[in-house]
């Protein structure tokens, strides 16, 4: 019986026969102990009528468990359709799971979280991130029973991560289903954050041909302010300042740039300096036009 145990069997159905009226004890104790199910037959069972009956329970719970996982992943679709994004999937993945719910990036680092909001949990996520995952050790061992599930995409290899979905078991455990309807959410998330890049990428990239046409005379001063405005770039009447940043080799063909590009970016706006910025990444350049501050204003914002 304990070798059987050991061989993590769900459960010991034995046939008594016509030689036993019950199991033996011996049989029945080593069973408790094991934490073993045991079921004694008091009359012969046609052993094809077990398996029938065990291998239904077992499809109609696989079934239940899809639909289930299925349900959610409609719920996340109808919320990307609705002009959704990447909050409102882990949300109803959260409220789902009744834990809270966490996007990193490949390396560990929290890009969103989301909680069920409610209870202590869903008071502030960012704390159960930063007590269970924020440091280096607790990135790279996992806590017991969370479950961790890769976003693909991200390069061209076929096992490319983009990010990864981090479920935390903390106002109670994880099972099966949540992990079947955490990898349906990463197919969609891998969706949305590729056409976010996308996105991203292109607007940059159309910055960048107004900003390169327009130092190289291809657009009239006249023309250049409305387009500029459209761009969203409205400097005021101060004077501007053209700046060509070029990227390092390794930057340029990987999209690193975006990084790159939108630090600037944060940067100048935390300083309160408009910047009209654009990439030409296959020429390794990142093209700016900014806004300079008055006159008196301009040392303070160089320091």
């Amino acid at each position: 019986v304990r070798r059987l145990a050991d061989r993590g069997i769900a459960a010991l159905v034995v046939e008594l026969g016509p030689r036993f009226s019950r199991l033996p004890a011996s049989i029945v104790d080593a069973a408790r102990a094991a934490g073993l199910p045991l079921v004694q037959l008091h009359r012969e069972v046609p052993f094809v009528a077990v398996t029938e009956e065990v291998h239904t329970e077992i499809v109609n719970g696989h079934y239940a468990l899809l639909q289930q996982a299925e349900e959610v992943h409609r719920r996340a679709t109808r919320a990307l359709l609705d002009g959704g994004g990447v909050p409102q999937v882990l949300g109803i993945l959260a409220d789902f799971t009744a834990n809270p719910v966490f996007l990193e990036t490949p390396d560990g680092q929290l890009l969103y979280a989301a909680s069920t909001g409610t209870g202590p949990v869903g008071a502030d996520p960012l704390q159960v991130w930063e007590g269970m995952r924020g440091d280096r050790a607790a990135r790279e061992s996992p806590p017991v029973g969370a479950l961790l599930v890769d976003v693909p995409g991200g390069g061209p290899d076929t096992g490319a991560v983009r990010a990864r979905l981090v479920l935390l078991a903390v106002s109670g455990p994880l099972a099966t289903v949540h992990r079947m309807a955490a990898e349906r959410a990463a197919g969609l998330l891998a969706v949305v954050l590729m056409q976010a890049r996308q996105e991203e990428e292109l607007a940059a990239r159309g910055r960048g041909d107004f900003l390169t046409d327009l130092a190289e005379g291809r657009i009239t001063p006249e023309d250049a302010p409305a387009q500029a405005r459209v761009l969203g770039f409205r400097p005021g009447d101060t004077p501007l300042l053209p700046v060509v940043m070029r990227l390092a080799p390794e930057l340029s063909p990987s999209g690193n740039w975006a990084l790159l590009a939108r630090a600037v970016l944060e940067e100048l706006a935390s300083v309160g300096v408009p910047v009209l910025l654009g990439v030409r990444p296959v020429e390794g350049r990142v093209p700016l036009l900014l806004g300079l501050r008055s006159e008196g204003e301009r040392t303070a914002v160089a320091d």
